[in-house]
């Protein structure tokens, strides 16, 4: 039996060759996974090969179906705010990037009680989707300094 050797495996943080470990949809994926209650998918049917990714921020939240309004603007900030610090961790990893709002959807959903002393009010499920055009330009990649 051959026992294999670590020392073949072990890369010199020296190396003259610029390296990348993350891609784009990684770096968005991780912080979308720090969000709490959102998800991120990518890719619509209208992607081409070359040209902006598609992807899209959804989240649910209650509230009574007279904010509906109200929600579609607070969502659509703070999906707005949520690309563009998408925009700033993917430039601390080097990517120049460009994130356009393609459309937003506010959905009431399914109805849920609002508790026993409710009085008869009811609350929404609100379904909110932001679809974004991400546009990336690689930069140089930062690379260790030789020690």
């Amino acid at each position: 039996m051959m026992i294999a050797n670590p020392e073949v495996y072990v890369m010199s943080p020296n190396r003259d060759v610029p390296t990348r470990t993350w891609n784009p949809i990684e770096v968005i994926e991780n912080y979308i996974a720090r969000v709490p209650e959102m998800d991120v998918k990518f890719g619509a049917w209208t992607d081409e090969q070359e040209g902006p990714l598609t992807f899209s921020l959804r989240t649910s939240m209650a509230a009574t179906l007279q904010d509906s309004e109200q929600i579609a603007i607070t969502m659509g900030t703070e999906m707005d705010g949520t690309a563009k610090l998408i925009g700033d961790e993917l430039k601390n990893y080097g990517f120049k990037s460009t994130i356009d709002r393609v459309s937003l959807d506010v959905n009431p959903g399914m109805y849920k009680a609002a508790g026993p002393n409710a009085n008869g009010q009811r609350l929404a499920m609100y379904t909110v989707e932001g679809t974004y055009n991400l546009s990336v330009k690689e930069s140089a990649p930062a690379t260790l300094a030789p020690v």
